[in-house]
């Protein structure tokens, strides 16, 4: 894991930690983390796939936060976003 990464994520597990938040299900965090490997192979066209995707920027990135706070969500994301 980059040090950006880990930073992201343990900054994320702050957040949901201190505001409570439900947990996804393990696919739609398999769904994040295919999407954020999409975006990873192609951030100028960011928007565009998470808008493909069925999200808003607001809700990835909300979503981002909650996968974070579920350890069975996190290892989803992870496995996906490989």
């Amino acid at each position: 894991m980059t040090k950006f990464r880990t930073t992201s994520v343990a900054f994320l597990s702050l957040v949901i930690a201190a505001c409570g938040g439900g947990a996804p299900d393990t696919s739609t965090a398999t769904r994040a983390g295919e999407l954020a490997r999409q975006i990873r192979a192609k951030p100028a066209e960011g928007p565009s796939l998470i808008a493909a995707a069925g999200w808003t920027v607001a809700e990835y990135e909300a979503l981002l936060y909650e996968v974070a706070a579920d350890p069975a969500a996190s290892a989803a994301y992870e496995a996906a976003y490989r």
